[in-house]
């Protein structure tokens, strides 16, 4: 027996507006978060949304707001993810430190990171970095 108050229609993206931030356009495709979680969240995007997303360009969903940064909505927000190594060195005021500089691959894009660490904290990434990495085959390293 069914319910009649129950009423599932097959929902069409291009009834949406575009969830990245401020994108007035309407959407054409939906776009799935770590599809893998239960938890996780889809949104509607623009078929110029949905290219550079496509392309592989950093964005990040937020969850709050259910809205998509991009651009410079990342750097807005100091959410763009660090693209680059620029160098790591010994601390020469501090032999137990370690300097590590990140970059952007973006021009414009947010100034360089130095990050000063300890050197239990190098042993510690050294341990867990791998736990979250695959090789180029696609398995885990750690």
């Amino acid at each position: 027996m069914s319910d009649d108050r129950i009423r599932v229609e097959r929902i069409r993206p291009e009834i949406f507006e575009c969830s990245v931030l401020r994108c007035p356009e309407q959407a054409t495709a939906f776009r799935t978060v770590d599809a893998m979680d239960p938890l996780s969240e889809t949104f509607a995007v623009c078929p110029e949304h949905l290219a550079q997303l496509d392309r592989g360009e950093p964005f990040k969903y937020d969850i709050n707001d259910r809205v998509v940064l991009m651009g410079a909505d990342l750097d807005a927000a100091d959410m763009r993810p660090v693209t680059a190594l620029l160098g790591v060195s010994q601390d020469s005021g501090d032999p137990t430190m370690i300097t590590v500089k990140f970059g952007y691959d973006e021009a414009g894009s947010n100034e360089p990171i130095t990050l000063r660490i300890t050197e239990d904290v190098a042993r510690a990434l050294t341990v867990l970095l791998p736990k979250f990495l695959t090789d180029m085959d696609g398995q885990p390293l750690g």
